[in-house]
């Protein structure tokens, strides 16, 4: 049996990579041996794993990542000797900066798995990327707008780039109908700047002032929890607004809700998105550089808006506040476009690349 090893960062974490990670690698416990090694022992694991899936943690607490490439070069290099992994997956740039190097000294091939965007236009780190695209067999993307970066920003030759979504389970217990009399939205994700939920909170600040028997539920945690909190109080929401914390069943809860909202400024292609359109719910989003365009149809089952503008964001969900119908219509069109997330489907196409790599 071939023998698999996912790298993350902190197996711990509760993000969507993290959720990505644990979903895909019991997946293929069916067909491999599949171990994770987790760079840090942040505590247990959050998302469920099959119990077939062997789990090593290298440090206790987390590194600069300096000390990181210094400290588990040695550990990582004789780990994944031993065990004579077939294939070895870096999940984000993270772990690439840090193991592909031993690609070099390895007879292991290496998939690096981008779960962001190039063009955020924020800075990210895109010299990790390009050598995570250079070192490694193969370069794994969410989009194929961020293949065709690869391609004209790094030079990337296609034939190392392969372009896989994250999936959507429609084995997972989820909402059929739509209710169209719940006054509540949805958003979630990490508490971190990318996600913008401070903007989130000033549209709904003046949503509120409109419609007042409207709340909004923002369900995660992260560093900017104090923050977000203060800023609930500051804008007196705190009758309208619910920071909830992490759920581990949020998915059986998006039927209570009429809409769902993602405010970011950069994403890969957003969980919570892809879980929206599952439960039927219409969405209201950022139209940022990948992610929603690749799963909402403006105006037909969600309202894109341009990247950052709160006062657009803050007409866009008063609209489908006020239009009932509209909001209907998209939730009954909501499943159209879904196909190309199958998680079947997209198992395959993991399974493909696997065996393409590790013929021997």
């Amino acid at each position: 049996m071939k023998k698999i090893c996912f790298i993350i960062n902190d197996i711990s974490m509760s993000g969507g990579l993290d959720r990505v990670n644990a979903a895909l690698a019991s997946a293929l416990a069916d067909d491999y041996e599949v171990w994770i090694a987790s760079l840090v022992s942040g505590g247990k694991n959050w998302y469920p794993l099959d119990p077939r899936i062997c789990v090593q943690y290298f440090h206790k607490e987390g590194l600069r990542l300096r000390q990181a490439v210094v400290r588990l070069h040695t550990p990582l290099k004789r780990f994944i000797r031993e065990r004579d992994f077939d294939l070895v997956v870096l999940q984000d740039f993270y772990p690439c900066i840090i193991v592909s190097p031993l690609r070099l000294l390895t007879r292991s091939k290496f998939i690096f798995c981008d779960h962001g965007a190039l063009r955020d236009g924020r800075g990210h780190p895109t010299f990790m990327r390009r050598m995570g695209s250079i070192l490694c067999h193969r370069t794994v993307v969410l989009t194929e707008r961020n293949l065709e970066d690869y391609v004209s920003r790094f030079w990337v030759p296609r034939r190392k780039l392969c372009c896989i979504p994250n999936w959507i389970d429609f084995s997972l217990p989820h909402s059929e109908n739509y209710r169209a009399d719940s006054k509540r939205i949805l958003a979630a994700g990490r508490f971190a700047k990318e996600k913008q939920f401070d903007v989130l909170l000033r549209a709904f600040h003046r949503v509120v002032q409109k419609h007042t028997d409207w709340s909004l539920d923002l369900y995660g945690d992260g560093e900017l929890m104090p923050q977000l909190q203060e800023l609930v109080l500051k804008l007196k929401l705190t009758e309208n607004v619910r920071l909830p914390g992490m759920c581990s069943d949020l998915l059986s809860r998006y039927g209570d809700y009429s809409m769902c909202v993602l405010s970011s400024y950069r994403e890969g292609l957003p969980l919570v998105l892809l879980e929206a359109k599952l439960n039927r719910l219409p969405i209201v989003s950022f139209d940022i550089a990948t992610g929603p365009r690749e799963i909402v149809r403006h105006e037909i089952d969600g309202l894109l808006v341009p990247p950052g503008n709160e006062g657009m964001l803050y007409e866009s969900i008063c609209r489908l506040i006020e239009d009932p119908k509209l909001r209907m219509q998209m939730s009954q069109r909501s499943h159209e476009n879904t196909s190309q997330f199958d998680r079947e489907l997209v198992l395959a196409q993991w399974k493909n690349l696997i065996e393409e790599l590790t013929v021997k």
